[in-house]
């Protein structure tokens, strides 16, 4: 939800000579903003910082999404139940009003489960479960005013009725916003400027994986290194490590990637209290690749950050379910392509 717009000044990469970036990219002589911004033009897709959004609104835009979708699961819950299991119209109006009150419990409930932040929710099964969670704390919500208001009609059936529906209806209208940011990124009228630390082939590397997914919503402005990149990809060299900050504030970035393999240990543990003391978000880079992030933990060692990775199981009712699989798809396969 914090992001910054980024305006397509040319449409496709800009075609620059290398040497051209590395000379305008040189700070040790002028730091100035629009240096940087002039320098910074030359990047990739030439792309011009307008400003950061103002992250407030979206939120309060997508709560009142959420909000929305919440009460459509609930008027669908009261249609479920006018069907089914129909209740005077006293004992009706008694529940309209209990959803009524607990409505702003909902939107507590959601902050309470991270529903608002962003990196808690990249994957769906993330934001799966913290939807389902919140669900569940809503109807407990409700359950609790109706017991307030000594309004006996809301049922047990009643409830599971209300968390289906509103977990139904919210997933499923987080999945359109999903989408629609998906887009925007694409498009690039919403993404995030960043810088990346490093200039060797391992950080044109993640420069390239970077462009690559548009839909992440990252758009390097600049590499920070000393020495010139070996593959710039459009992107220009913005100064050394010790200015980092002051490039990042001229630029309006507010997030960078540092590449391990580019920087030394002691160097990115400086750099990384240093930025995120700042207010900038940091990204570590590591050699790891294709490996499920289900299977990855953050665990600390004497101070230190570590990376375990879980054994990959392939013994047992796993392989057991894997081969049933296999041999379900396989027949399956066979039966539709077999000639008549």
């Amino acid at each position: 939800l914090d992001e910054v717009s980024i305006r397509p000044v040319s449409d496709g990469y800009s075609e620059v000579n290398p040497s051209e970036l590395s000379k305008a990219g040189n700070l040790r002589g002028n730091t100035s903003a629009k240096h940087l911004r002039s320098v910074a033009s030359y990047g990739h897709r030439g792309v011009e910082v307008r400003g950061s959004i103002d992250s407030s609104m979206i939120r309060r835009r997508l709560m009142l999404a959420d909000v929305a979708a919440i009460v459509v699961g609930l008027v669908l819950a009261v249609v479920v139940q006018a069907v089914w299991r129909p209740v005077s119209s006293g004992e009706m109006l008694a529940e309209w009003l209990v959803m009524l009150v607990s409505l702003p419990l909902w939107v507590v409930v959601a902050r309470t489960n991270h529903l608002y932040t962003a990196r808690a929710n990249e994957r769906v099964a993330d934001e799966l479960r913290h939807v389902a969670a919140a669900s569940l704390m809503g109807v407990v919500a409700v359950v609790a005013v109706a017991f307030l208001f000594e309004v006996s009609s809301l049922s047990r059936w009643m409830a599971v009725v209300i968390f289906c529906s509103v977990l139904s209806v919210w997933f499923v209208s987080r999945q359109v916003v999903r989408a629609i940011f998906v887009k925007l990124r694409r498009d690039g009228r919403l993404t995030r400027p960043i810088l990346v630390v490093g200039t060797d082939d391992y950080a044109s590397d993640l420069v390239e994986r970077v462009h690559a997914r548009p839909d992440l919503g990252y758009s390097v402005v600049g590499f920070i290194g000393t020495d010139d990149p070996d593959e710039s990809h459009g992107v220009a060299l913005l100064g050394d490590v010790d200015r980092i900050e002051e490039v990042a504030l001229a630029l309006g970035v507010n997030g960078v990637m540092i590449s391990l393999y580019s920087v030394e240990g002691s160097v990115v543990n400086d750099l990384t209290r240093r930025l995120t003391n700042g207010g900038l978000h940091v990204a570590l880079a590591s050699c790891l690749r294709d490996i499920d992030i289900d299977r990855v933990r953050v665990q600390q060692l004497d101070g230190q950050a570590l990376l375990y990775i879980e054994p990959r199981l392939r013994t047992g009712w796993r392989r057991t379910a894997m081969r049933v699989f296999d041999l379900t798809v396989a027949c399956f396969g066979l039966m539709v392509t077999v000639p008549i």
